[in-house]
């Protein structure tokens, strides 16, 4: 389901209509969907942070340097902060946002469920998305590809047959 989804969106042959999408930015009802969408996937996000960790959640705060666990190579340890359950709550509003791209729900109930569930699964849900989106883009350069090989080839000729006269 997500692969159609993600190859409609990278690469449908229907035309953008950008001047509805440019319309739909100014009506307060898709902010309204989309800020409902968020809180219900950060709500979920924290939901799973708090099933994850017992019932407990952790508060942003500095990563120590002499303290165990992951490392970091990107930066060092004394410029990252660790966002705890806000980043939970982050990662859960992106993942519904996500969702929305692919999945449209039908009812403000289904909406609500889809923010919530998408935001427990956050972790998981943009795994494979990332997955199947590199998935639909491989297969569309392919087909691209194909496509093209196409076009440069030469059409073949029809080997000459020898008869033998006796």
């Amino acid at each position: 389901m997500l692969t159609i989804g993600a190859l409609q969106l990278l690469g449908g042959p229907q035309t953008p209509q950008w001047s509805s999408i440019a319309d739909d930015f100014f009506s307060p009802r898709f902010w309204f969907t989309l800020l409902v969408l968020l809180i219900s996937g950060a709500f979920g996000g924290v939901s799973y942070e708090l099933l994850l960790r017992g019932g407990t959640i952790e508060l942003p705060h500095r990563v120590r340097p002499g303290h165990g666990g992951r490392t970091f190579h990107h930066a060092p340890r004394n410029s990252l902060i660790a966002l705890g359950i806000v980043g939970r709550a982050i990662v859960g509003a992106s993942a519904a946002a996500a969702v929305l791209m692919v999945v449209a729900p039908s009812t403000a109930h289904s909406a609500v469920a889809l923010g919530v569930t998408a935001g427990a699964a956050a972790p998981a849900l943009i795994r494979l998305m990332r997955k199947q989106l590199l998935f639909a883009a491989d297969a569309l350069s392919r087909l691209g590809g194909e496509h093209r090989s196409e076009r440069r080839a030469e059409p073949r000729r029809a080997p000459a047959t020898v008869t033998a006269s006796s």
